[in-house]
């Protein structure tokens, strides 16, 4: 995920928000859909409590040009096709692979204004 951000902004307090309102979306479903899947991401607490994400930061870093931008996109829509999910990156439902090279919309709206600002 690339984000652009302000001069303050804290990185923990961005990824703590969109790794709690994301599992806390996805936690029910999973439930309902692949019990079996939600007994694997069990934490061992003694109440029942799930590991949507996998433990640590994360990795982030400062993107300044336009080219270091674009590079990283590619690394991230190339991500299924490295796992062998797809043949193309935008074959990927969920990518944004399709908006970034052929204008088509996808399931997130890209911010491309933004990109014209680098």
């Amino acid at each position: 995920m690339i984000l652009p951000t302000r001069e303050n902004y804290s990185i923990s307090d961005i990824l703590k928000s969109i790794k709690q309102s994301s599992a806390n979306k996805a936690i029910p479903v999973i439930k309902q859909k692949s019990p079996k899947l939600l007994s694997r991401m069990e934490t061992g607490l003694a109440r029942p409590r799930y590991r949507f994400w996998q433990d640590g930061g994360g990795y982030d870093r400062n993107l300044w040009t336009r080219d270091a931008i674009c590079s990283e996109i590619e690394y991230i829509h190339d991500n299924p096709v490295r796992k062998g999910l797809v043949d193309t990156a935008i074959e990927w439902e969920w990518s944004s692979a399709r908006e970034w090279l052929l204008g088509e919309k996808g399931p997130i709206p890209l911010d491309l204004k933004a990109m014209e600002e680098v």
